[in-house]
Parts: structure tokens; sequence; C-alpha cells
């Protein structure tokens, strides 16, 4: 892992991991031991800027493309399966992407896919980046499909819309960044099961993902049953999601369970419209106590603190909402 490129971590041992703690994590995939195993923890830097996100009015200002240039109209005359690494700019993707090389990167392009997967990371092919793009899906697929693990990737201030899922991950996922997106209007029907991450649910999926300063819409209006995150089955990840704006999802919004996944939640920023609904439950399925969830300083959009109960009900189960020592939140 790169520790200076995510200033994520400082390694340190202090023994058995310690619940409600939102700036510690596990971190046994630096030495890629397993979570069974784990002893080492460390310190989980927080972000410089708490409660800091993108918003739908940033498109074509700080995000997607047409911002660190002209927007793109040339159409890409390339493979569609890249296999080797170099840096790709400025063009229109007519169709889907494969990546089947290290270090690739795509920059200010737009992907318009009416297939499957619009970007498809293959052999867990390590370093690939999106940044200050737009993605376009037109089926009921995935936005980013990492097969086999994707090692250091990077989705960053991109804007991306439409497929059944935004993400379906697994593998070796350390490093992984997706920061200040703005990724919206999920595709499907009401019966359809469409989330924000899948990660693990098909295989094991291992390593520590950065989910930061995003902001998250899946069109609840038209899809039922979402989740934000839904790390079940086969996940032994560790999440760090944090400084993102959620609006409604339709069923739960993050699930943290699985093997052994591990979520530090912390400083984000809930749509207002959750206030005061009981049947928005917004963790589920956190892990045993060797990976407890930590659940700290999450705001409504006005400003007040995240409900841990509604009436009887727990909104927050497997956590504490811990609000003390929480950074200044201006609505």
């Amino acid at each position: 892992m790169n520790l200076f490129k995510f200033a994520l971590a400082i390694l340190i041992w202090s023994g058995p991991i310690l619940a409600q703690d939102c700036n510690r994590g596990p971190f046994s995939v630096l030495f890629r031991h397993s979570f069974e195993e784990e002893s080492q923890t460390a310190i989980v830097a927080a972000s410089p800027n708490p409660y800091g996100h993108v918003t739908p009015a940033d498109v074509g200002v700080t995000i997607g493309a047409g911002v660190l240039g002209p927007e793109p109209t040339e159409l890409y005359s390339g493979p569609s399966t890249i296999t080797s690494p170099g840096l790709i700019e400025n063009v229109v993707f007519d169709g889907c992407l494969r990546i089947a090389s290290d270090d690739v990167t795509i920059r200010n392009s737009i992907i318009d896919c009416g297939g499957l997967y619009p970007i498809k990371v293959e052999g867990g092919s390590r370093n690939f980046t999106i940044e200050h793009s737009r993605l376009i899906c037109g089926s009921s697929s995935k936005i980013f499909y990492f097969e086999s693990g994707a090692p250091n990737a990077r989705v960053a201030f991109n804007e991306a819309s439409g497929c059944q899922d935004f993400f379906y991950i697994q593998g070796d996922l350390d490093g992984v960044e997706v920061i200040g997106n703005y990724l919206h209007t999920l595709i499907g029907s009401s019966s359809a099961h469409a989330d924000g991450f899948q990660i693990g649910e098909a295989s094991i999926a291992t390593g520590l993902i950065h989910i930061r300063g995003n902001y998250f819409d899946p069109n609840n209006e038209q899809i039922g049953k979402t989740d934000l995150v839904f790390a079940t089955n086969s996940s032994q990840a560790h999440l760090v999601i944090e400084d993102n704006f959620i609006t409604p999802w339709g069923h739960y919004t993050l699930r943290c369970g699985g093997l052994s996944t591990a979520c530090t939640i912390r400083n984000n920023v809930f749509s207002q419209s959750f206030a005061g609904v009981e049947q928005r439950l917004l963790l589920v399925n956190a892990s045993a106590p060797s990976m407890p969830a930590a659940f700290c300083c999450n705001r409504y959009a006005g400003g007040g603190f995240v409900e841990e109960y509604f009436g009887a009900s727990d909104l927050i189960l497997g956590a504490e909402h811990v609000t003390e020592g929480c950074p200044a939140y201006v609505p």
C-alpha cells in the first residue's frame, strides 16, 4: 500500500480493535495476513475537510468532464480492452471499457456504455485511475466492476449515472479510493436490488477502501430495494466512509457484515429527510465484536446529529453513535 498517497494510517501496535473509535481500524492487509489473525491496528487519519463533499452543482465546474479542459468531442478510436499502461484523455468512448493492464489512467473523458460494465478492471490490474470524467450506463449492470481486485484504484471527481449498481467489487481492494464523485440515478424496478457498493458478494474481498466526499443519490423514487453499502457474504474489507452526502436509499443504508467487514463511518451528512423515519435503518449486519463498526459525528443536512433511536427502534444496529469531540459543521 502507498501510505503517502493515501495518508490513511500510521502503523502501530495496540492490541485488540477498540469499538466506537472512529480514528482506529484494522490494517492487517499491510502484511497480507488474514483478518482471523488480526492483531495490528492503525490510526486512520481524519480527512482535512470534515463534512466536505461535492454537490450536483459542481458538475462541469470542479468535477466531471470539461473541467480540466474543453469537454471532449473526439471519438476514441483505440481498442476497448486496454492492455498497456498509459494515459488516455480528452476523448469520448462509444462503448464499454476493459482495463487489463496496471497503471492505466482515464481523464477528462466521456464513457457512454449501453452494455455490460462501463468500466471492468480485469486480472487484478493495479493503479487504475479515472478522474474528471462522465460515465453513462444504459443497462442493468454495474458501472464499476472489479472482477478480481483492483489494488490502489482511484475513482475521483467524476459524474456517473445509470446501471443497477455503482460498484460491484471483490478480490484485493487494498488502497481503493472513491473520492469527490457525484453518483446518481440508478436504473431498475421496484423489485430490483440496486446498490451503491456491493463488496465481496460473490468472492472474498479484502483491503482498505476509502469512500470520501461523494454525493450519493440513487433516485430512490423509482427503485425500492437499495443499499448504499452492501458488504456481506465474503467481505473482509475495511471501509472508511466519511464526509459524504447521502440521500435516502430504499432499504437499509449501510450493511457491514460478511466474514469480517469493518466500517468506520464518520462525518457524513445525511439528507434531512432521514430524520424521524422509523423504517430507515442506517446501519445493519454489523460484524462480530472483533470487527466492530464505528459510527461517529454523522449529521443531518440541517446540522443536528443523526438519531440513533426512533422511539424504541435502534436505527444503528451494532454500533453506538458517538457525538462527542466532533468537528464543527455549518449547514
